[in-house]
């Protein structure tokens, strides 16, 4: 494999940048081993600070990659050496958002948003800048990366914890929201979900399919479910901090009991319910992946996703009769409003326990 080198300047220190043309699992720890190493998560370069003998030295440390030196051209957007008030700042955000126990995704969100906002300030002081300058920014993001509505709004929520929590300025209504667009979700037939889940030989991947539709659940709740959550003798499973870390009860439908009680004497899982090929818990891509290939399978709608069932359980559940405040409490919804998205389906019924797994042939 060939590692590529080049030489660049930033404030007045030299820097090697060092990109490699394949993907080599020993390459990762090695470099972490050279003094003062760091790796660009944006551009997935090495940076090396230069010294004299540093590029023998390196020939001889990545053996057997052979070491060549690129065109400067490929490497002009890499950011070499951070702003120390940009850093200062970045670690404000980081410190602030642990503590108040943010989740790691949107830890890792914020502080790469925030970061490419500090960036294009230069040297300017962020404590500094106006609405304005932050109505620009936005501007530029949106036109020349094509931003979405959900990713402006990250980028606002980014900006807005960091001059409300860290600099103290007063909650006020930034007028840089985007309009939101008034989607419908999307949602599958009781046939196709039927399909999705029978076209399924492991049972393994069915049994995942069956819990998110059977219970509302999101991909997220799904893959950090424990085996002691599932409580087969009062017919319940223990979502433990879900969206907004709020716990709660779901109903445990009887057509998901029984593969259940088939999958523990198959699979015999431990800690996770539902177990990766490591051991740790099963990994969302990996849903992803096999519920696509499902979908394939089975000539369901194309354009579903796993959350998609989630939809389709809160669907299914308002055309049986369900009640909307019974759907709220089992999807975790904070408002009543948010389900209430669900309601130009069908007029609704009190209704007590159900899952709409119980009505479909699987």
């Amino acid at each position: 494999m060939k590692i590529y080198y080049q030489k660049m300047k930033d404030s007045g220190s030299e820097f090697l940048v060092l990109r490699s043309e394949g993907f080599d699992p020993q390459m990762g720890p090695k470099m972490k081993e050279w003094p003062d190493c760091r790796w660009d998560k944006g551009q997935k370069v090495w940076l090396v600070p230069n010294a004299a003998d540093c590029i023998p030295r390196l020939k001889v440390w990545v053996h057997p990659h052979v070491l060549i030196q690129e065109d400067p051209s490929v490497l002009q957007r890499v950011s070499l050496v951070i702003n120390p008030i940009v850093q200062e700042e970045m670690d404000r955000l980081y410190t602030q958002l642990i503590v108040k126990r943010y989740s790691p995704s949107t830890v890792k969100v914020y502080t790469q948003i925030f970061k490419l906002f500090l960036t294009s300030l230069g040297d300017r002081n962020p404590r500094e800048i106006e609405l304005d300058d932050v109505r620009h920014w936005l501007k530029k993001q949106i036109e020349t990366k094509n931003w979405s509505e959900s990713h402006q709004n990250q980028a606002i929520n980014a900006l807005k914890f960091y001059y409300e929590h860290i600099v103290g300025k007063p909650k006020a209504f930034w007028e840089v929201r985007p309009k939101r667009p008034q989607k419908l979700p999307g949602t599958l037939s009781r046939e196709e979900v039927s399909g999705i889940i029978r076209s399924c030989a492991n049972m393994k991947h069915s049994t995942i399919l069956m819990c998110i539709y059977a219970c509302g659940l999101r991909l997220g709740e799904l893959v950090n479910l424990r085996t002691r959550d599932v409580d087969m003798y009062q017919n319940r499973i223990c979502i433990k901090s879900g969206k907004g870390k709020k716990d709660r009860y779901v109903y445990l439908p009887a057509k998901l009991r029984n593969q259940l009680e088939q999958y523990f004497k198959q699979y015999k899982p431990d800690y996770w319910l539902f177990e990766g090929q490591t051991g740790g818990p099963y990994i969302p891509r990996s849903v992803q992946s096999f519920f696509h290939q499902a979908v394939e399978r089975s000539g369901a709608d194309g354009w579903a996703t796993v959350h998609t069932l989630r939809h389709s359980y809160a669907t299914h559940s308002l055309e049986a009769g369900v009640d909307l405040r019974q759907i709220q409490k089992a999807l975790g919804h904070s408002s009543l409003k948010t389900t209430q998205i669900y309601t130009h389906i069908t007029d609704i019924h009190p209704h007590r326990s159900f899952s709409p797994i119980d009505q479909i042939e699987i």
